[in-house]
């Protein structure tokens, strides 16, 4: 058996049989883009407008630094003068954000830098062509001058201010073209000239004011190309060897597909498109019109927002054929949710029984030179959706692939929406150049894959001719589904137990993993299980991974999460109770079809033991030759990890392969923890035969919401809610890396977690190198009385973090949950939504709602079972939606059904106390969410007030002595410094101040801080000092026994800061004991004895014996 990684071969979408009366040759010339009428206006946006005379910046509507379009230029151009300064800057099309350009010519791309030391006067020039906004400062203003400049739409020739010509650099590489096919033919001359005058031009071999650059064209439409590169000032002129002619007419002759009669959308959608009722598929006004030319039945109407279903009915019944979400036969309803009133555009291709609509996907489609050949009346045509990209099992990656390209040489690249507004070409750029592929010979495979999130084009050719009927493209050597049948069944939502059928307990397929898995809440019991393929006992596997074996048995002792995951290839099914969940880990990994290397949450490289005898084995053919590390991981988790001899956290083991086609056994003993390596003499095939068998693999429809329990709100742990720490320590073998002076110091402040206000949550991020470190969070600077380490536990094990190169590691720790974690064991991942400002969210990108940067939503798994939970009872009563974004940002988020830059998700909060709960599966991305019945009854989480000065839970003063206190602030006289206290704890940061308590006010000593101190205190040179009145110093033992912080305002009362205090400084003053700690004996009577001189009270626990179950008195 060659175990090896998942790739995909989709769907084969049509097969044409083409016959050519000549092959036609084009390239699309840089300026002219059809179907594209230009903006109404342009405005340059950004930093820079609130000098330039607008109110604000970033205001795509302001008049003040709107661009203007000249017609003989064919651009938008603008002069202004800005001070000196540093300032970012975009354009914004029709005075909306809907469409704006940044760096590189790209649709929503990054804000442009612009730097000026001096006042300086600064001409901005955009191309709507080409989408390349720049300016005379970061870019060289170039224009090709020459004689043909009148043939392409200039007033005259040798003009150098005529931007038709314009040579432009959206990559950056310094290297400015301009390229047309309007120039006839004949003899021409050329040279460069910058900033649209004479003063600075270059010509033949880039010399400056140098000879005109003679070229020929021998044709119309041959297309010209003129280069300059900035380094050399080098010019040249380039001529395609062939003309960019029109196609000649071809035959082509379909491969017959019979198509239905009728199509009809179908749904809750249909009472808006005139049918009497919803759900009816005879209904004529919601059929769809079938398009002889694409091959697709498509139809376009106005709904109303509102949340609804539909699929797609043939031939006006729902039986025999009907179709859903994902392209299935009878599948389930297909959500669309419109915010507004959208005119939507529903699509069906019989070919692949796709049905989908313009609001949940893109209409992406492949325009190029070949499209004449699969059947399109022409090439290069965006609206020809014969050769459409589909996505019909909603990974977001849209495909389209076919056999019917002839050999030669051919280009392409992506349009969206059937237009070329928006198209992407070599490297992912919007509007760049198309993507050049040769096909060998007649038959092979072509595939072309687009990911609108990156947004990259791939185009892949089979290695040899792909001879297979449509059914043979589609076959799928892993099952339809995969279902937990037992007496666990009717415990995780079945109406009964065996059922091979029912849903609520169907694995989901992991195509990274190769394998089907699914995690579920068990109540304790004794249970019975196997798994049934594709919903009937047709075929079934059980003990031993046997087909028909025995039933497996599961003891679970009390209710817990427990994971199930059948490998299709071994047919072996586990449970993470009965056998260990064991992954070979390793930098070969990203080789065999893992996301990455070091990643054991993989199971392409699982260690099975189907005997039961405790050896797990993973046995493949699929690691290229080379020398490889290795390392076994437990649960699917770095935390418990093995290495050389076995042991707990050690070195990695090396081995070395010397072809692909070796077999590698890794064999894994579960008692020693031992593991063994063999690779065998002779390969078991050649690296063609594993290459071919590793691309023949077909990806499977991933099983929504498998693996999420049914009752989401048993996902919520019990948290016992404490007081805010003042500091927060990441605690381990960190420490000596990060700057302390010795590892598992809880008060080195070095590794100290800085308390982020608006995030409600303490984090902080540092590079630590290679290597296996422990830690955990410490509270307060002291490991009592609290401290959290794995699974958010108090006083709970230590966290394992496993670094296979120098890495930067954010930690965190979230006070309201005590999950400590870090980003190399953990994703980001939060809820962004319509609720966020009711939790305190700050408006960073809008108005506190819909924002992936605040963490307040923060998701969280501390039992790292990949299942990341959010839950509140705070959000007011109201309708709400929401999504979850990964990393902070938009770039990668996902909301219905766990679509890729999906739809919102909606949901309704009935009353206050009600409890929300969002889960997030990170193997399927699917998100889930559930309201409870009822109120909630803990507490209601009252986030804490954001204010713009100062953070009492920081502690940035220090308290050195019984009367003084340093603090690094800038002091001024009329300014109050006061030390708050309260004995209860009641002390908080609002916008007007330190609230709660009592205060004494402080006195500025000009004369700083004594010597005495800076020599033991050298780090807080140059700090400001203040000193407690004589009146006030009775109250300072009080004061240390209690919640203290200082503040500072201004002479009208506003905050300017405020912080907490470190008070090692003042209890070695008031509070010097040499003495004897702790027991101390006089014969046989034990003296106690414990230095504490900021305890309230003190309590002594004594034991009448050793047992552990012994409770004290």
């Amino acid at each position: 058996m060659l175990k090896h990684s998942k790739l995909p071969l989709r769907l084969l979408i049509p097969i044409f049989l083409v016959a050519s009366l000549a092959i036609a040759w084009l390239i699309m010339p840089v300026h002219a883009q059809e179907g594209d009428e230009g903006p109404e206006t342009v405005a340059l946006v950004g930093s820079l407008q609130s000098v330039l005379g607008c109110d604000g910046d970033w205001m795509p509507e302001c008049e003040a630094t709107a661009l203007t379009y000249d017609p003989d230029d064919d651009a938008w151009v603008g002069t202004f003068d800005l001070p000196a300064g540093s300032y970012q800057y975009k354009v914004a099309l029709n005075g909306s954000w809907d469409e704006n350009y940044g760096a590189g010519a790209v649709r929503d791309g990054d804000n442009i830098d612009l730097v000026l030391e001096e006042e300086t006067s600064v001409t901005f020039i955009y191309d709507h062509n080409t989408h390349w906004i720049a300016e005379d400062v970061n870019a060289v203003i170039a224009t090709a001058a020459g004689d043909f400049q009148s043939e392409i739409g200039c007033p005259g020739d040798w003009n150098t201010d005529c931007l038709r010509t314009w040579l432009q650099d959206p990559d950056g590489d310094g290297i400015y073209e301009f390229s047309t096919t309007a120039i006839p033919a004949g003899e021409w001359q050329g040279k460069v000239a910058l900033n649209q005058t004479w003063d600075v031009n270059y010509g033949l071999d880039g010399v400056q004011d140098g000879d005109n650059i003679p070229f020929s064209v021998p044709a119309d439409n041959h297309l010209v190309t003129i280069a300059y590169d900035t380094a050399d000032n080098m010019v040249t002129i380039t001529v395609s060897d062939a003309p960019v002619a029109e196609e000649e007419e071809v035959e082509v002759v379909q491969v017959e597909i019979e198509q239905p009669d009728s199509v009809t959308i179908a749904g809750t959608v249909q009472g808006l498109m005139g049918c009497s009722g919803d759900w009816d598929p005879s209904c004529e006004d919601s059929m769809l019109t079938f398009d002889e030319e694409d091959g697709l039945w498509i139809g376009t109407w106005d709904l109303t927002a509102g949340s609804y279903e539909y699929k797609a009915a043939l031939n006006g019944d729902w039986e025999p054929e009907n179709y859903g979400l994902n392209a299935e036969e009878h599948g389930p309803n297909i959500p669309l949710v419109l915010e507004e009133d959208t005119t939507v555009t529903f699509i069906y291709d019989h070919r692949t029984h796709w049905i989908t609509d313009s609001v949940n996907s893109i209409i992406a489609n492949v325009p190029s030179n070949f499209q004449a050949e699969v059947g399109c009346p022409g090439n290069w045509a965006p609206d020809c959706l014969r050769t459409w990209l589909q996505d019909p099992d909603g990974d977001g990656i849209y495909e389209y692939s076919t056999t019917a390209i002839p050999a030669g040489d051919w280009e392409a690249k992506v349009a969206v929406d059937q237009t070329w507004d928006i198209s992407y070409g070599e490297g992912g750029a919007l509007g760049a150049g198309n993507i050049a592929f040769t096909v060998a010979e007649a038959g092979q495979l072509v595939t072309v894959t687009f990911d609108p999130v990156t947004p990259m084009v791939e185009i892949i050719v089979s290695d040899a001719p792909v001879e297979m009927t449509e059914a043979e493209a589609a076959a799928e050597p892993q099952p339809e589904s995969v279902t937990l049948v037992g007496t666990v069944q009717s415990a995780l939502g079945c109406e009964g137990d065996w059922d091979p059928a029912c849903e609520a307990t169907f694995l989901a397929y992991d195509g990274d993993d190769g394998v089907w898995q699914g995690t579920w809440r068990l109540p304790a019991g004794d249970y019975e299980y196997k798994v049934a393929l594709n919903g009937t006992w047709d075929e079934d596997y059980g003990a031993g991974a046997a087909r028909g074996g025995d039933n497996i048995t599961l003891s679970v002792p009390e209710e817990m999460k427990v994971t199930f995951i059948y490998d299709h290839d071994t047919h072996w099914i586990a449970d993470d109770i009965n056998a260990t969940i064991a992954v070979a880990v390793g930098d070969f990994q990203d080789e065999i079809g893992c996301p990455g290397d070091w990643q054991p949450d993989c199971l392409q490289s699982w260690l099975q033991d189907p005997d039961g005898d405790g050896i797990y084995t993973y046995t493949g053919a699929n690691i290229p030759g080379g020398e490889w590390k290795l390392k076994v991981a437990i649960d699917q988790g770095i935390r418990e990890n093995y290495g050389m001899d076995g042991e707990p956290g050690g070195q990695y083991m090396l081995f070395t392969v010397p072809d692909l086609g070796y077999e590698v056994t890794i064999s894994y003993d579960a008692e020693t923890h031992i593991y063994e390596v063999a690779v065998s003499d002779e390969p078991v095939a050649t690296p063609e035969e594993v290459e071919a068998e590793m691309e023949a693999e077909a990806e499977v429809e991933v099983v929504a919401g498998a693996g999420l329990p049914e009752d989401l709100q048993s996902l919520v742990p019990e948290v016992v809610m404490t007081e805010p720490p003042n500091t927060v320590t990441i605690a381990g073998t960190v420490q000596d890396e990060l700057g302390c002076d010795n590892d598992w110091d809880p008060s080195c402040e070095a590794t100290f977690l800085t308390y982020d206000a608006a995030d409600d949550l303490w984090w902080a991020t540092w590079t630590l190198p290679a290597g296996s470190y422990e830690y955990k969070a410490a509270l307060n600077g002291s490991w009592e009385p609290e401290n959290y380490g794995l699974n958010a536990e108090e006083h709970g094990p230590n966290i394992p973090l496993e670094l296979a190169e120098e890495t930067t590691v954010t930690f965190f720790y979230n006070h309201r949950t005590h999950w400590v974690g870090d980003s190399v064991n953990s994703i980001i991942a939060n809820v962004p939504g319509s609720f966020q400002s009711e939790l305190g969210c700050p408006a960073e990108i809008s108005t506190g709602d819909w924002e992936p940067p605040c963490l307040r939503t923060l998701l969280e798994d501390p039992d790292g079972d990949g299942i990341y939970v959010f839950y509140t009872n705070s959000i007011p009563p109201g309708d709400y939606e929401l999504k979850v974004a990964v990393n902070q940002s938009w770039d990668e988020n996902y909301g219905m059904d766990g679509a890729p830059g999906g739809a919102n998700i909606a949901f309704t909060i009935p009353a206050e106390g009600h409890q929300l709960v969002v889960a997030y599966n990170r193997a399927d991305n699917m998100v889930q969410i559930d309201v409870s019945a009822e109120p909630v009854d803990r507490p209601i989480y009252a986030p804490p007030v954001v204010v713009s000065a100062g953070n009492i839970r920081t502690l940035r003063a220090y308290w050195v002595l019984g009367d003084t206190i340093a603090w690094n602030v800038s002091y001024e006289e009329g300014m109050v410094v006061q030390l708050h206290y309260s004995p209860t704890a009641e002390l908080a940061l609002e916008e007007t101040g330190v609230v709660g308590g009592e205060a004494i006010t402080l006195t500025y000593y000009e004369a700083g801080l004594p010597e005495d101190v800076i020599a033991k205190f050298p780090h807080l040179t140059g700090q400001t000092a203040f000193r407690i009145s004589e009146d006030d110093l009775a109250l300072v033992p009080d004061i240390l026994r209690g919640q203290f912080a200082l503040s500072l305002t201004d002479s009208e009362g506003s905050l300017l800061d405020a912080t907490g205090l470190q008070i090692p400084g003042v209890l070695d003053d008031l509070y010097t004991y040499d003495g004897d700690l702790g027991v101390t004996w006089d014969g046989d009577v034990p003296t106690i004895r414990v230095w504490a001189p900021t305890a309230q009270t003190v309590r002594l626990h004594l034991f009448a014996d050793s047992d552990p179950a012994t409770e004290a008195t």
